[in-house]
């Protein structure tokens, strides 16, 4: 489960680079768990599929579609299948950064 502001293409090519440069092993959780199964030399097929869809952080509503919905998924799926850790659930939203006077 992962998410992206951007296309879902940009993020598939952005991840694709973590597969092939050794040097983005640790880009991802998804890139370095790749890592380890290439290190191991086990087969594998990833297979991707858009779950949701939802809009990024508004600064209106003070809310972030995109890290709720993530964490929704986080919850809704085994946990035992997933790559992503309990600790995202208690994770404060990225996407509300760009809007601090600061970053203008």
């Amino acid at each position: 489960i992962g998410l992206t502001k951007g296309t879902f293409k940009q993020r598939f090519n952005q991840h694709k680079v973590t597969f092939r440069h050794r040097k983005y092993t640790n880009s991802t959780e998804l890139s370095k768990y790749i890592w380890q199964l290439k290190d191991n030399s086990v087969n594998f097929n990833i297979k991707w599929s858009i779950i949701a869809r939802a809009r990024p952080y508004n600064n209106t509503t003070k809310r972030c579609d995109l890290c709720l919905t993530e964490k929704l998924m986080i919850i809704k799926f085994n946990s035992n299948n997933l790559l992503k850790k309990r600790s995202e659930l208690i994770s404060k939203c990225s996407h509300e950064n760009k809007f601090y006077l600061k970053n203008i």
